[in-house]
């Protein structure tokens, strides 16, 4: 590491100590300004000692965060019912479901499920109680400018109230192939966003408050 700082020549030359207070100024003016070089010298062995382990316990803790990511996916799919085909997954859903209602009332259909299944966005497993349950996984965005926040609207059609509007946080979805929720955040800040049809690259121009839970 290098660091780099403005110095006054004159000040220099009059000064024989200029420089060891120059770096300690640059270190905060945490060491005391009369400090001999010896003892600065071991009070910044200290600093670059206690760094050193600070770097070693982030170090440790990010090596056990991919653990438990790993040991979550493997869990994951173990659950994961495999289906080979569209007409593998009709007949599964058979048993639990009554497929003339796919597709309608807006629903989406049995290809559009298949399709999730085969790029990865959700899962099909069984509960607790032996039932077939399509699962993902989702993270909602509270994207702020000021005092206005992004708001998606969906509509569905309800039989007794008709077409109902509801609003909603934005949401990303991450896939199984995406370890952490960062990368389908990533994804989504890229080209997520698409008013009129238009994808918007927001990468340069969102700033996290806080970093995505994995």
């Amino acid at each position: 590491n290098k660091l780099i700082t403005k110095v006054n020549p004159v000040e220099a030359l009059l000064d024989k100590e200029y420089f060891l207070r120059k770096l300690q100024m640059c270190h905060g003016d945490h060491l005391e300004m009369g400090a001999s070089l010896v003892e600065f010298q071991r009070q910044l062995a200290e600093v670059e000692e206690a760094k050193a382990a600070c770097d070693q316990q982030v170090k440790t803790l990010k090596q056990q965060l991919e653990n438990l990511t790993q040991e979550n996916i493997r869990m994951k799919l173990q659950r994961r019912i495999d289906v080979q085909d569209e007409e593998q997954l009709r007949d599964l859903l058979a048993q639990d479901f009554d497929l003339d209602a796919f597709g309608s009332n807006g629903k989406g259909t049995i290809s559009d499920l298949y399709h999730e299944l085969k790029h990865d966005m959700c899962w099909l497993e069984q509960d607790e109680n032996g039932n077939l349950v399509r699962t993902l996984e989702m993270v909602f965005l509270r994207v702020q400018f000021k005092d206005l926040v992004l708001i998606q609207q969906h509509s569905n059609r309800d039989q007794d109230q008709g077409w109902v509007r509801h609003n909603f946080l934005p949401g990303v979805r991450k896939s199984l192939k995406e370890a952490y929720f960062s990368a389908a955040l990533d994804t989504w800040f890229e080209s997520g966003l698409k008013p009129g049809g238009v994808s918007v690259d927001l990468r340069d121009l969102i700033v996290q408050d806080e970093p995505p839970i994995s």
